[in-house]
């Protein structure tokens, strides 16, 4: 077989993957498929990310979903993919025409132009594992896509919680108060009326007017925390027709003691970028070795396609010296993944930190609610005892309506203690970025993922 068959049938193998023809024509693979060796291809369009639709999501969780954040993310992920397909495409045959047209150089006098067509394949023999490496370097790039999505979700997600919170604390602070004011607005005049007969002084009033004073205080910092819930709400386009999450408060104990089996978003993104550092050493590594690329070329004189002068055979590129630069490249990516590994040491650290933290808040929480349970029972049964003796006229009215004030205001200390301890709670999970736990929507997230 000649040169110009030999080349003919080793190239059409190549980009067809078939087993060499016997014979085949420069001139008719030009002008009977004119679009065969070079193909236009149109840009491509990015995937729209319109929303989950193949997932059943509760659809206050698809409404924090359509945030531009958690968009921007997901089509992170969708480029992610299409890297990777990028990767493999340099696996496959790179095949360029060219053309030539100009004087041909010769003794004569009279220069006649000539045109020159030609084409050439070439193909990836060995390249020492560079293409591997950068396959695998994508995937972990779409692993942390997909990590940094999930980061995202629980970040959008404790946003809602804590607003969900404050609405939840002053609507139980707004009952109090409520209370506080019927028995202070029923009072007052009675004791306006005692003061000016002198039976009880103005400093029993006072003392009257401040517990309401401070059960104000209380209401106005609730009303202010729950107007700035309603704008993070809207923010997401949740309404009030939909419903607060139900929150499981109880779970951050279970959450802590099992840290290391969670997936925790921030942990397993630093151990992918650790991971990616290896495979961008193996990329440096493997320019160290022979760069085999199977090529192959055919020319020919426009008027004599039938007879194209042709190549086929290898490339290969060994590297000799540089300088060192591959050295230290490696050094350099050594000394990343160093820092990388101790920023998971810290992120680990910080997880145990944050759980100690609650667990001690907890521990200081029962035994002040449990001291405040025990006032509060004791301040009701003293209202009890206050009204039997008012009614026999033993005690003052002022006496009464303080002691009432005092009851309520002991039951907003109690209120404002458990938000203290589910805002703890809502920083240990802010902390390890597993605010779905919260609201039992860990699986369903994670499955989200795999929607394209």
């Amino acid at each position: 077989m000649s040169l110009r068959l030999l080349f003919s049938s080793v190239a059409m193998s190549i980009l067809t993957g078939c087993a060499p023809v016997a014979e085949f024509k420069f001139k008719d693979f030009f002008y009977k498929n004119p679009s065969a060796p070079i193909q236009s291809a149109e840009p491509l369009t990015p995937e729209p990310v319109v929303g989950i639709a193949r997932v059943k999501v509760d659809p206050r969780l698809e409404k924090i979903l359509q945030s531009p954040v958690l968009v921007a993310s997901k089509q992170n992920i969708l480029a992610s993919k299409t890297a990777i397909d990028v990767v493999n495409s340099q696996r496959a045959a790179l095949v360029t025409g060219n053309s030539n047209i100009g004087p041909r150089i010769s003794d004569e006098s009279n220069a006649d132009l000539e045109a020159t067509v030609g084409v050439s394949v070439n193909k990836i023999w060995d390249d020492g594992g560079a293409l591997n490496a950068l396959e695998e370097a994508a995937e972990l790039n779409l692993l942390i896509s997909e990590s940094l999505y999930l980061q995202s979700i629980n970040s959008q997600l404790m946003q809602v919680l804590r607003a969900e919170q404050a609405l939840k604390n002053f609507a139980e602070v707004r009952k109090i108060y409520d209370e506080q004011i019927a028995i202070y607005k029923e009072s007052r005049p009675l004791l306006d009326a005692a003061v000016k007969a002198n039976v009880i002084t103005k400093t029993e009033v006072l003392k009257l007017e401040q517990l309401k004073l401070r059960g104000e205080e209380q209401f106005l910092i609730a009303q202010t925390g729950a107007d700035a819930a309603k704008i993070v709400r809207t923010k997401f386009q949740l309404l009030d027709t939909d419903k607060l999450f139900k929150t499981y408060h109880t779970r951050w104990s279970s959450s802590g003691q099992n840290l290391e089996q969670l997936n925790l978003p921030r942990l397993d993104i630093l151990s992918a970028q650790a991971r990616l550092i290896d495979k961008d050493i193996k990329g440096i590594q493997a320019t160290f070795k022979p760069r085999v690329l199977m090529t192959g070329s055919a020319t020919a004189i426009g008027d004599d396609l039938d007879n194209p002068v042709g190549f086929f055979g290898f490339n290969i590129t060994l590297p000799i010296r540089d300088g060192g630069k591959r050295e230290l490249e490696i050094k350099q990516k050594g000394e990343q993944k160093v820092a990388l590994d101790l920023q998971l040491e810290e992120a680990k650290l910080a997880n145990v930190l944050a759980f100690k933290t609650l667990q001690n808040s907890n521990t200081l929480y029962v035994g002040r609610v449990n001291l405040l349970d025990t006032q509060i029972e004791n301040s009701s049964n003293i209202v009890d005892d206050l009204e039997l003796r008012l009614r026999a006229g033993t005690v003052s009215v002022a006496e009464l309506a303080t002691e009432k004030m005092t009851y309520f205001d002991l039951r907003n200390q109690k209120i404002s203690l458990e938000n203290q301890l589910i805002n703890e709670i809502l920083n240990f999970y802010e902390t390890i970025e597993f605010a779905c736990d919260l609201v039992n929507l860990c699986t369903d997230i994670e499955a989200l993922i795999q929607v394209d």
